[in-house]
């Protein structure tokens, strides 16, 4: 009997679980020939520029070994004001029937799935969110490889989708690379490339990135496989050019429009939206305001049109009112660096009160 492919999934993270369902309904195919069709789509996507010789595929000691998904591994449901937080990915696994390890500290607490993990052909990891040991990479035959949504080397560390969209980055990269004991360190498998739209915010970002990695999982695990076969090397980094993005703490939302530009500010909220958030300290509204919503950076010849005028203005806001097919509108920007405008429709006061400018009027 041929024994099926054995693989473990280890992620914390809501964007993952397209990957989690698309393992789950490829279970039962066979292996190999799932990674060619996802090769083959890449190729005709122009994801993938480099041509997978058939003769090196025939060299794989893969044939009918069929996809089985053994476990998940992911963190723990955590509390917050006393109510209990489910993980995504740890909530999908129970809703499906999959068996679930939630390990508080993985390199310690492995031991009570160390016969399982001792049985996977590989793992594959996706924003778990802890450091895994040695020890446990060396467990399945053909290693372990990891998501990583960067261009690799660039980004390295907890929030590369983060530190894109706040550098306004156009493009970036999926990579799927071999996984080692250091951070997002390991030889790279392949990139597939990815472009980011100038208003895409960090959910959507997100999102798009675990479905392409839903639609690419299998062609990485034929490259490992592969790489680990001696038949097709990955590729090593080059860690002279490797740059970091750090864990974001609340202080991280504050932002500075007499210094920063309507751009930076722009790209800072849709990159922390979900968290920390943007903050201004706000003189006129003598407090620290959380801008919610806006729409994007401009200057004031690009705003006004012969049917505007202004009917507000100070220091930090600037307020005009457009006439289009006979209706008025208001649209309220907050005044940046070097004559910038930030396009701003609602903000949240530290009572927790929203605030929509389409309908506010500044008083003096």
């Amino acid at each position: 009997m041929i024994k099926p492919f054995r693989i473990a999934l280890f992620s914390s993270s809501y964007f993952i679980v397209p990957i989690i369902e698309s393992i789950r309904i490829n279970e039962g195919k066979d292996l190999q020939e799932l990674s060619l069709q996802q090769y083959q789509q890449a190729v005709s996507e122009n994801l993938v520029l480099n041509f997978l010789p058939p003769s090196l595929v025939e060299q794989l000691d893969l044939e009918n070994r069929q996809i089985q998904l053994d476990f998940i591994v992911s963190q723990p449901d955590r509390l917050n004001r006393s109510k209990v937080v489910a993980n995504p990915v740890a909530q999908y696994a129970r809703d499906n029937s999959i068996p679930l390890f939630t390990p508080q500290k993985i390199n310690k607490e492995y031991v009570e799935f160390e016969d399982q993990l001792k049985q996977l052909d590989l793992i594959i990891v996706a924003s778990f969110g802890q450091i895994i040991s040695q020890k446990i990479l060396d467990f399945p035959q053909f290693g372990v490889i990891n998501w990583h949504p960067s261009k690799l080397p660039s980004y390295r560390g907890a929030t590369p989708l983060q530190s894109a969209l706040a550098h306004g980055d156009e493009t970036t990269a999926l990579t799927w690379m071999e996984m080692d004991k250091n951070m997002d360190s390991g030889d790279i498998l392949v990139q597939l490339p990815y472009a980011i739209s100038s208003a895409e915010i960090i959910s959507e970002f997100a999102e798009n990135m675990g479905k392409l990695g839903s639609r690419t999982w299998a062609f990485a695990v034929l490259l490992q496989v592969l790489n680990r076969q001696h038949i097709l090397p990955a590729k090593p980094q080059n860690h002279e050019q490797a740059t970091f993005c750090q864990q974001l703490e609340k202080d991280d939302s504050i932002v500075t429009p007499l210094s920063q530009s309507a751009t930076h500010i722009f790209n800072h909220w849709r990159a922390y939206l979900l968290f920390p958030g943007t903050q201004i300290s706000s003189s006129f509204f003598a407090q620290q305001v959380k801008i919610r919503t806006c729409c994007g950076a401009f200057f004031a010849s690009e705003m006004m049109n012969p049917e505007s005028n202004i009917v507000f203005e100070d220091a930090e806001w600037l307020q005009v009112r457009s006439s289009v097919d006979g209706k008025n509108s208001n649209k309220t920007y907050l005044k940046c660096f070097n004559s910038s405008l930030l396009e701003v429709v609602e903000i949240g006061l530290e009572n927790g009160k929203i605030l929509n400018f389409s309908g506010y009027t500044f008083s003096r």
